[in-house]
């Protein structure tokens, strides 16, 4: 389990590390909206397969790393699968890196943390008498370091496309990693 000190120290580190290089930027902002695929069978079983993404960035400017040219952004991102009691939330707040790979093409990567709240419900046959069915709901949480990698591409002046799989960790046993496709625009 980690430790609420250690919780906040890294995001502590990712706005720290985003203060000190809050240069300028052309367009700092970007907001993305996607569609988001849960990677185990558990995690689809105890919710739905299909979900969506949206993630609010903050880009700082580039930074060398040896021959790299490093774009960092701040990201908050939120992904939802399934809905009522039988669905997986994820918040997650990253620093994530952007390496240029070939014309329009990048890839990247992305360190932090993230919430995983996980709501599930099972029926089964009642113990009683009366031969019914009871229905339990059950809903836990756990905050643990997450992960990003990406191959994305840049689709016009301002709007880029991604193809990501988070690293999320698990609630209760069930992972709740997942890939998502999204779509974004900077301002």
């Amino acid at each position: 389990m980690i430790k609420k000190r250690t919780i906040f120290a890294v995001s502590a580190l990712v706005l720290a590390v985003a203060s000190a290089n809050a240069q300028t930027v052309a367009k700092p902002y970007s907001v993305a909206l996607g569609y988001n695929y849960l990677s185990t069978k558990d995690a689809r079983d105890a919710t739905k397969a299909n979900g969506y993404n949206v993630a609010l960035g903050y880009h700082l400017q580039s930074v060398e790393l040896g021959k790299l040219n490093v774009a960092p952004s701040v990201e908050l991102g939120f992904a939802r699968n399934g809905s009522g009691d039988e669905r997986a939330d994820v918040f997650s707040l990253q620093l994530v890196g952007r390496v240029k790979l070939v014309n329009n093409l990048y890839c990247g990567l992305g360190l932090g943390v993230s919430k995983s709240d996980l709501r599930r419900s099972e029926t089964g046959a009642s113990s009683g008498s009366s031969g019914g069915t009871i229905t339990t709901k059950y809903s836990d949480n756990k905050t643990s370091f997450s992960g990003k990698l990406l191959v994305g591409t840049s689709l016009g002046q301002d709007i880029f496309g991604e193809v990501a799989y988070l690293f999320n960790g698990s609630v209760t046993g069930v992972k709740t990693d997942a890939v998502s496709v999204s779509v974004g625009i900077r301002f």
